[in-house]
């Protein structure tokens, strides 16, 4: 791709989906290729439609160069007159279990909280069109739904005062790469990306030696935008049929059970999801496979008096369940 093309592209992406005009916003900035070079594209921007710039790096303490890496990026935004963050993680010294999402998890929360900080309504984060493809694989081989099987979005909206915009998603790595090298930028290797014990970078050599690779990725992702408008259509449809069959009382929810057991079961568990989320006040998804319990203890009438899910109680009260947050878990 010509650097004039993946800058016309930039400038599109963000015409396209900032109807209103974008005055302040982050970059999440790990020092790698791709976030340099989104640092870089959006500065430009910035200089050029009178926006305010921040770049936030996460120092995740999880390898011994991480801090001298994370002022060395700093020093290159001084060098660019781009103003510059690095948040660090404070966590406990080993963590030997799901290090990953866990790092994942908390690098959107430290991001999430310094943008609430500093009145900023968008992050831009450098995912491109390789990760769309990495991420189907890595879902499809844990048995993921439609949710967890659907394309990025450009934009997502992650609370109600913050969003999540990914420019890069119809741009391969290699055209990153590439116009690294033609501004001359200079960016820093993750060492850890060499290694297959962790499930992406194994998926990643992987697939480099696949034949007519390019045929398969164009294939996964007309099949993520799939995934992604049946998504959509889902969403939209549990949002009716929640407003239909669920009561807020006092902060409690009422839910229906004769209108909830006629509904399809995909989105009836979708409508429990929400009850369960907004009820316990979590972040994630309860598990699936407990999901489906809860939901067929439901439809079966097995709900004795209450039970327990999820930071809820359930209770039964005549043809409804009243779902309210455990006492122990009150703030």
């Amino acid at each position: 791709m010509n650097n004039d093309i993946l800058v016309q592209k930039f400038a599109h992406i963000l015409e396209q989906n900032f109807e209103l005009k974008l005055t302040k916003f982050i970059v999440a900035l790990s020092g790698g290729v791709d976030s340099m070079v989104l640092a870089i594209l959006a500065n430009n921007w910035a200089k050029e439609h009178n926006a305010e710039l921040l770049t936030v790096t996460i120092d995740h303490g999880l390898r011994e160069e991480a801090k001298q890496e994370a002022l060395s990026v700093q020093h290159i935004m001084q060098s660019l007159n781009i103003k510059h963050k690095i948040i660090k993680w404070e966590h406990q010294e080993n963590i030997t279990s799901n290090l990953e999402a866990k790092a994942r998890e908390a690098r959107y929360e430290l991001l999430s909280n310094y943008a609430l900080e500093n009145q900023v309504k968008v992050i831009f984060t450098a995912h491109h069109l390789d990760d769309q493809i990495e991420n189907f694989f890595i879902r499809l081989s844990r048995g993921s739904g439609i949710d967890g099987l659907a394309a990025m979005a450009h934009l997502t909206q992650i609370t109600k005062e913050l969003l999540i915009f990914r420019p890069f998603l119809t741009v391969k790595k290699a055209e990153l790469n590439t116009y690294a090298k033609a501004q001359k930028l200079e960016w820093f290797e993750d060492q850890t990306n060499q290694d297959r014990k962790y499930l992406r970078n194994d998926l990643r050599h992987i697939l480099a030696q696949i034949e007519d690779k390019e045929v398969i990725e164009r294939r996964i992702i007309k099949s993520g935008q799939h995934f992604a408008r049946a998504r959509d259509f889902l969403q939209i449809t549990t949002a009716k049929e929640y407003g239909n069959i669920v009561e807020n009382i006092a902060g409690d929810l009422k839910l229906n059970l004769v209108k909830f057991k006629n509904l399809h079961a995909e989105i009836a568990l979708r409508i429990l999801v929400k009850i369960l989320m907004e009820i316990g006040q979590t972040q994630y998804k309860p598990r699936f496979a407990k999901l489906e319990m809860l939901y067929e203890k439901i439809k079966q009438d097995k709900i004795v008096k209450s039970t327990s899910f999820n930071h809820c109680l359930i209770k039964i009260k005549a043809d409804h369940l009243i779902f309210t947050k455990e006492l122990h878990t009150r703030s």
